[in-house]
This record gives structure tokens, sequence and C-alpha cells, in this order.
């Protein structure tokens, strides 16, 4: 399995109904806030220093809040780390690798503040 490369920020892809989706970016510890007051949710890893790829803690740490968006909202989502790299997130619980992130479709964009995931431990954030 690849690994995010310097130049690609991971982001979560919800999917609303078939072929509409937006796109959650991902906020993580030392990472810059998304641009455009963007809908982000936080992610308790540390961004990766220039130059370097995501590390395989930050990158489960992003898959399980992806896992736990989509338990929160019932919507599939997908926690896509570059071009050809992206884990479909499933109400099952199920995490699936796969070379081909979402595209096509009706983006929406959904203007909001940062949130936190729900925690996957039973604890309140």
């Amino acid at each position: 399995m690849s690994t995010t490369s310097e130049s690609h920020r991971p982001y979560i892809v919800i999917r609303y109904m078939a072929a509409v989706y937006g796109r959650i970016e991902i906020a993580l510890r030392g990472s810059p806030a998304p641009a455009n007051g963007r809908r982000a949710v936080a992610v308790d890893a540390e961004a990766p220093k220039p130059g370097l790829p995501l590390s395989v803690e930050a990158r489960a740490a992003v898959v399980d809040a992806t896992l736990a968006l989509v338990r929160q909202s019932g919507m599939r989502c997908c926690a896509v780390f570059g071009p050809h790299d992206a884990v479909y997130c499933e109400a099952d619980g199920r995490a699936l690798s796969a070379t081909d992130p979402p595209s096509g479709g009706v983006q929406l964009d959904r203007v909001g503040n940062t949130v936190t995931a729900p925690a996957t431990d039973g604890e309140a954030n």
C-alpha cells in the first residue's frame, strides 16, 4: 500500500446519494487549516514534515476517522490519500483499499467549521 505523497493532502469523500458527493478536508496536527472555510474532520495524528509521506499511524487514524464519519452520518465515505490510493469505508465497518478514488458526479461543497470525528472507543470528544 502506498503512502501519501508530499503534495497530496488526504481528504474524505462523502456520498450523499448516487452521483452526489462532498469533499471533507482532513485536519492533522501541525497542518495548516483548510482553505476557504471548508469543512474538516480533525484527526489526532501528526502531519508529515515537508517532503515526507504520511506515517502508517496517521493513515490508520484517517481511516478510523472516516469509519467514524460513516457511523455518524450513515453515508458511505472514502478516505483519499492520492490519485491512485483510496480506502472505501462501509457502514458494516469494512475498510477496502482501492486504486480508484471517487470521481465524476456532482460535488456539493459544504462550508462550515472544523469538526472532530466521534470517538471510536466510546468516549466523548
